[in-house]
This record gives C-alpha cells, sequence and structure tokens, in this order.
C-alpha cells in the first residue's frame, strides 16, 4: 500500500464516517488518529518485509 493509496483510503473513509456517524467529534478525531497510527505502522511492516526480501536475496 503507497503513501497515496493510504491518503486515498483516510479521505474516503473520513468522507463515509463523517456522513453516517453517531460519534462525538472528539471520538471522531481519536478514531481517525488512530487510523492513521495503523497505516503508519502498515507501511513500516511493508518496508521491514522488503528490506528482509532483499537481505535474503542477496
Amino acid at each position: 500500500m503507497s503513501v497515496s493509496s493510504v491518503s486515498e483510503r483516510n479521505s474516503k473513509d473520513f468522507k463515509s464516517s463523517s456522513v453516517n456517524t453517531c460519534y462525538q467529534v472528539d471520538q471522531q478525531a481519536k478514531l481517525i488518529n488512530l487510523q492513521a497510527e495503523v497505516d503508519l505502522l502498515l507501511l513500516q511492516l511493508q518496508k521491514y518485509k522488503l528490506q528482509k526480501e532483499s537481505c535474503t536475496y542477496e
């Protein structure tokens, strides 16, 4: 997942969640922050996986 696809997904998620939501604003902000943290962790895992794969091919 590229950074641009993460950003696109976040904007889509935010638009859909802001339309049909029962959450308070502070809860929405916490949820968005958690989604961003998860996306960042996924990107880091992908980076480590690529590094590991490149080391095994050498």
